[in-house]
């Protein structure tokens, strides 16, 4: 299974203003370099978030999408300058996870997911994450606070995100 810290490197995080939408496509722009890839994945995230909005209680959303142009798990991290309505229903945000998965890949997704509940949920992860000004100083504090399962399958983040 893919770890969090295997995905990320400094070019998947952005800092981008602007509607969900607007984050959305440019967490899909730093995750994915194919414009294949990323127009669908963009497409799935959306038509997920329609269904329900992936915000959880803590200041961070995890939108994500399942599509079949992906070949292994992509992920790319968001840090919101001002805290936006992710859903319309006051649960704000300011820090974003993308995940982008394989079809037929749930059980790694959902790991991924639990991981990134798990570090969200230590201490004052959103504040720490939402206040770094640099995209290293990001991936830092994350792999600074490890909490991925064991190394497995998944390219690292340099063969996608450069």
């Amino acid at each position: 299974m893919p770890r969090v810290t295997d995905l990320l490197d400094a070019s998947c995080v952005v800092f981008p203003r602007g509607d969900k939408e607007h984050v959305i496509a440019a967490l899909c722009r730093a995750a994915t370099t194919d414009a294949w890839q990323r127009q669908s994945l963009e497409g799935a995230v959306l038509e997920r978030e329609e269904l329900a909005a992936t915000a959880l209680d803590c200041g961070v959303a995890v939108p994500h999408g399942h599509i079949p142009e992906l070949d292994d798990f992509v992920m790319a991290v968001a840090i919101l300058d001002k805290e936006l309505d992710w859903d319309g229903e006051g649960h704000g945000v300011r820090v974003v996870f993308l995940i982008g998965a394989p079809e037929g890949h749930q059980t790694g997704y959902l790991r991924l997911l639990a991981t990134i509940v798990k570090l969200v949920n230590q201490g004052d992860c959103p504040r720490q994450l939402a206040d770094c000004r640099d995209p290293r100083q990001v991936v830092r504090w994350i792999r600074d606070h490890p909490l991925s399962p064991p190394q497995g399958a998944g390219r690292r983040a340099t063969d996608r995100c450069n």
